[in-house]
Protein backbone atom coordinates (compact mmCIF):
# COMPACT_ATOMS: atom_id res chain seq x y z
CA UNK A 1 0.00 0.00 0.00
CA UNK A 2 1.29 3.49 -0.87
CA UNK A 3 2.00 6.06 1.82
CA UNK A 4 1.58 9.04 -0.54
CA UNK A 5 -1.54 10.27 1.28
CA UNK A 6 0.08 9.87 4.69
CA UNK A 7 0.41 13.31 6.37
CA UNK A 8 3.97 12.50 7.52
CA UNK A 9 4.97 11.66 3.94
CA UNK A 10 3.40 14.87 2.64
CA UNK A 11 5.15 16.96 5.31
CA UNK A 12 8.49 15.27 4.57
CA UNK A 13 8.05 15.82 0.82
CA UNK A 14 7.31 19.50 1.38
CA UNK A 15 10.43 19.87 3.54
CA UNK A 16 12.55 18.20 0.87
CA UNK A 17 11.09 20.50 -1.76
CA UNK A 18 11.71 23.59 0.42
CA UNK A 19 15.34 22.56 0.92
CA UNK A 20 15.73 22.05 -2.82
CA UNK A 21 14.28 25.49 -3.60
CA UNK A 22 16.54 27.12 -1.00
CA UNK A 23 19.62 25.42 -2.49
CA UNK A 24 18.69 26.60 -5.98
CA UNK A 25 18.13 30.14 -4.70
CA UNK A 26 21.58 30.06 -3.09
CA UNK A 27 23.15 28.80 -6.31
CA UNK A 28 21.52 31.58 -8.34
CA UNK A 29 22.77 34.19 -5.85
CA UNK A 30 26.30 32.79 -5.99
CA UNK A 31 26.19 32.83 -9.78
CA UNK A 32 24.95 36.43 -9.70
CA UNK A 33 27.83 37.41 -7.43
CA UNK A 34 30.37 36.48 -10.09
CA UNK A 35 28.37 37.43 -13.20
CA UNK A 36 29.96 40.36 -15.05
CA UNK A 37 26.86 41.29 -17.11
CA UNK A 38 24.43 43.41 -15.12
CA UNK A 39 21.34 42.15 -16.98
CA UNK A 40 22.24 38.51 -16.34
CA UNK A 41 23.11 39.35 -12.71
CA UNK A 42 19.66 40.94 -12.23
CA UNK A 43 17.94 37.95 -13.79
CA UNK A 44 19.83 35.49 -11.57
CA UNK A 45 18.87 37.50 -8.48
CA UNK A 46 15.27 37.57 -9.69
CA UNK A 47 15.36 33.77 -10.08
CA UNK A 48 16.78 33.43 -6.57
CA UNK A 49 13.95 35.58 -5.20
CA UNK A 50 11.38 33.45 -7.05
CA UNK A 51 12.76 30.24 -5.54
CA UNK A 52 12.83 31.83 -2.08
CA UNK A 53 9.20 32.82 -2.54
CA UNK A 54 8.21 29.29 -3.59
CA UNK A 55 9.96 27.91 -0.51
CA UNK A 56 8.12 30.40 1.70
CA UNK A 57 4.79 29.38 0.17
CA UNK A 58 5.47 25.75 1.02
CA UNK A 59 6.49 26.66 4.58
CA UNK A 60 3.22 28.45 5.30
CA UNK A 61 0.73 26.38 7.24
CA UNK A 62 -1.96 25.06 4.93
CA UNK A 63 -5.58 24.58 5.92
CA UNK A 64 -6.66 20.98 6.10
CA UNK A 65 -8.66 19.96 3.01
CA UNK A 66 -11.39 18.46 5.21
CA UNK A 67 -11.79 21.72 7.12
CA UNK A 68 -12.05 23.69 3.89
CA UNK A 69 -14.57 21.18 2.52
CA UNK A 70 -16.64 21.37 5.70
CA UNK A 71 -16.86 25.17 5.43
CA UNK A 72 -18.21 24.95 1.89
CA UNK A 73 -21.14 22.77 2.93
CA UNK A 74 -24.40 24.50 3.85
CA UNK A 75 -25.36 24.15 7.53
Amino acid sequence: MSDIGDPDHIEHSARVQVEHYRRLATQFRLMADVEPLASVRRHLRWLAAQYDEMAQELERPQASPTIAADRSRPC
